[in-house]
């Protein structure tokens, strides 16, 4: 997953379909706009995509700690945790 800071939007994979949207940030605030995703069949991990979109709606707040970004609901429940990579 990319988050482009000039354009706002979010380009990836949940790990079986392409997804992408907009977001926004201000200070530890970070939400994001409507998702579209290809919504092919998944032979696995379909459920586990599922999850990490809905995640992605209930996102209020973030933290960054070295190379780890957390992500928290409204409440500052953790949602996930996600590791920067090399861009490709």
């Amino acid at each position: 997953m990319a988050l482009d800071s000039k354009t706002h939007r979010l380009n990836g994979s949940g790990g079986c379909n392409q997804v992408a949207g907009s977001y926004e940030l201000k200070d530890h605030s970070l939400s994001f706009g409507q998702l579209i995703s290809s919504m092919l069949p998944c032979r696995t991990g379909f459920d586990i995509e599922n999850r990490f979109f809905t995640a992605l709606r209930a996102i209020k707040t973030w933290q960054i700690a070295g190379s780890t970004l957390d992500l928290y609901d409204a409440s500052g429940k953790p949602l996930a945790q996600l590791e920067a990579q090399p861009a490709k």
